[in-house]
């Protein structure tokens, strides 16, 4: 049976217009006849104690881009969208929403999801995972995973040329992003590229880190000046997962939580100042210095 052939006996017609949405609704019987599979597994806790998430993303906002991530559009009907459970339960791994491309028949695609910019430099290991769901049965159009920063785009998977997919399932991917650790800004980026290819679905994704460096605070100084002249206060900090919060310690009884604050002693004398740095995830140093206030000449 040739392909449009199974296209005209398929239980639904996707229309390939602008005027219509139909091109996004997708049913359980696939282009060859066969049901689609829905391979459900447990996921990897994105807070797990033995790892650092640095990316966690599992559409479940209900929207495309996700926020602070972007897109490239060319296919004048079909990019990168939202599928729903309620529309197709098979396309979805885990919960309500996921990423999702259609294949178009007429017009060739070349369509980018891209995540927002990662820094790989705190870590000792970094590792991506997430769950594909299409199949290798229609070669003329594939997906990439690319890892791109400014000036450089490293190509690192082809379905394609790299897999061999018969059913339409949800298969969990992995891949070791360790040799791009010296890398301070760097993105993912899944490109569907081609003409008449397969359907592609994109949930559940994460990369995970070892080998966090400690949280590290500065209080800087020695700080010195005068009664009732301000002094400047300088925190800095590393290391963690950001944002850091502050908390002064002004050795007198007053804090403050402003990162560099200004601050005021109305006696003369020697005070001991309390730096505490703490991220989201409950670590934190502390670290001092002496504030020396002396009697105005």
């Amino acid at each position: 049976m040739n392909k449009s052939n199974i296209l005209k006996e398929a239980s639904f017609l996707l229309i390939a217009t602008v005027l219509t949405l139909s091109a996004i609704v997708v049913v359980a019987n696939t282009r060859d006849g066969t049901q689609l599979i829905r391979q459900t597994m447990d996921i990897k806790n994105p807070l797990d104690d033995n790892y650092c998430t640095i990316l966690y993303e599992d559409f479940e906002d209900g929207v495309m881009p996700p926020e602070y991530w972007s897109t490239i559009d060319t296919n004048p009907t079909d990019n990168w969208m939202i599928i729903d459970a309620d529309t197709c339960p098979e396309c979805v791994h885990s919960g309500d929403y996921a990423g999702w491309v259609n294949y178009n028949e007429y017009v060739s695609s070349d369509e980018w999801l891209i995540s927002y910019y990662l820094n790989l430099t705190n870590w000792d290991t970094v590792t991506l995972e997430f769950w594909a769901f299409s199949d290798t049965n229609w070669p003329n159009a594939t997906v990439e995973l690319h890892i791109q920063s400014d000036g450089w785009d490293w190509l690192i998977w082809d379905m394609i040329e790299d897999e061999n997919w018969d059913d339409l399932v949800y298969r969990e991917m992995t891949f070791d992003l360790t040799p791009w650790i010296e890398e301070e800004y760097i993105n993912i980026s899944w490109r569907y590229v081609g003409l008449n290819g397969p359907y592609f679905g994109l949930d559940d994704i994460r990369v995970y880190c070892t080998g966090r460096e400690p949280i590290i605070a500065d209080a800087g100084g020695p700080y010195e000046t005068t009664v009732n002249e301000e002094i400047y206060f300088i925190g800095n900090s590393s290391g963690g997962t950001f944002p850091h919060n502050y908390l002064w310690d002004f050795g007198n009884g007053d804090i403050s939580e402003q990162q560099n604050p200004y601050y005021t002693y109305e006696e003369p004398g020697v005070y001991q100042i309390i730096l505490t740095v703490d991220d989201e995830e409950g670590n934190l140093d502390v670290d001092y210095a002496l504030a020396i206030i002396l009697e105005p000449e």
